[in-house]
């Protein structure tokens, strides 16, 4: 039988793509959540994707909705136009000490008002580095932020950046203007023996 909680908001169509082992499990963790954060989640993101997140990605899924506030776990239960993104975000807070929920509300924050370059800047920096980026993304402050990835350097040496300088990435930043930023990025000050990603 499923979970009362969340069988009220008629959870079959959400699990209409789940087999019934897997259908009562998704329910039964789901069922863990307050019944006001998943109201708010299912609101924002609608029945089927909520179960079909806690589906895709278990527990790990569901205790990260549960340490977001209610705006932030509607919104990343509802990023379906990068899922590579949103599992980034997942396995960061799930695998790294360093990534806080207060990291993967801002990166999800900053996912749905980016657009444009800025947003293909954001989103690779955060697929491709892994925990190391989302800690070090989480850190910045928006205006500091938006310098950085509006900057005319290339995005290699962004995100070469970002896995090298890690926690001090945002305080180096703020301390340059525009364009003493892209020459220092640019002139590649930083070694290139460093990994480029997280496996």
């Amino acid at each position: 039988m499923l979970p009362t909680a969340f069988a009220r908001g008629q959870v079959a169509r959400g699990l209409s793509r789940v087999d019934t082992v897997k259908a009562r499990a998704v329910a039964g963790s789901l069922d863990g959540v307050p019944d006001g954060r998943l109201r708010a989640v299912r609101d924002a993101a609608g029945e089927r994707a909520t179960v079909q997140f806690a589906a895709r990605y278990g527990r790990s899924g569901v205790d990260l909705l549960e340490g977001l506030n209610d705006r932030a776990a509607g919104r990343l239960a509802a990023i379906r136009a990068d899922r590579a993104f949103q599992r980034r975000l997942v396995e960061s807070y799930d695998t790294s000490p360093d990534v806080s929920a207060a990291d993967v509300g801002a990166g999800v924050r900053r996912y749905r008002s980016y657009d444009g370059l800025r947003a293909a800047s954001y989103t690779n920096l955060v697929r491709r580095g892994g925990p190391r980026a989302v800690d070090a993304l989480g850190a910045f402050d928006d205006d500091t932020l938006k310098r950085f990835l509006d900057a005319s350097a290339g995005y290699n040496d962004q995100r070469l950046f970002v896995q090298v300088a890690d926690d001090d990435a945002a305080g180096i930043v703020d301390s340059f203007d525009e364009e003493t930023l892209t020459t220092y990025l640019d002139a590649e000050l930083i070694t290139r023996e460093s990994p480029l990603s997280e496996p």
